[in-house]
């Protein structure tokens, strides 16, 4: 059986990416920056940390 851990939204708004991020664990984050980079090592850092605390 499946169990969801997280959601992940990512988006570009203007010249900015956002990443909203669900979980049960932390609820709800949002990163932001005009690079896509950036936003997704902000992203996959937080969540290596969340799902290594599991």
């Amino acid at each position: 059986m499946e169990d969801l851990l997280c959601n992940v939204e990512i988006a570009k708004e203007n010249n900015e990416y956002v990443a909203v991020v669900h979980s049960d664990l932390n609820g709800k984050r949002i990163y932001r920056s005009q690079s896509s980079e950036d936003v997704l090592e902000q992203l996959m850092l937080d969540l290596q940390d969340e799902f290594e605390s599991m």
